[in-house]
């Protein structure tokens, strides 16, 4: 970035440095923040939860998934996770599509079917 200095001042050109650096950092800091969840983005998780553990196995059924288990595990592994990413990069912070939107997702998908399989098959384990 330049900038046209009619004259030379020392002493305005570091204020100006600082205050461009300082400004930098806050944009950093305000995006490692840690934003919670609305009411509209909770609402939409809920919902999509809902669709997730309900609809989704349901429509498998027709598919040819014929175990409603498994229907659930799939449904909150893929349409829940993508919500809630969903919700953290469209609805909370305006991101939209990046990197970090399907880093997320990735890992959110990896949690949910944990999560989903061993809460219908922990009786395999134990």
């Amino acid at each position: 970035m330049r900038r046209k200095i009619k004259k030379y001042n020392s002493r305005h050109e570091e204020k100006i440095r600082e205050r461009e650096k300082k400004e930098k950092e806050e944009e950093k800091k305000s995006d490692s923040e840690i934003k919670p969840f609305s009411l509209q983005s909770a609402l939409g998780i809920i919902i999509s939860s809902f669709i997730g553990t309900t609809l989704i196995p349901f429509l498998l059924t027709f598919v040819g998934v014929k175990d409603m288990r498994m229907g659930i595990v799939l449904g909150n592994t893929f349409f829940t996770s993508f919500a809630f990413t969903w919700v953290r990069h469209f609805i909370d912070s305006k991101k939209g599509f990046s990197k970090s939107f399907w880093i997320q997702y990735a890992i959110f998908g990896v949690i949910f079917a944990i999560m989903s399989y061993l809460w219908f098959f922990w009786r395999k384990f134990v």
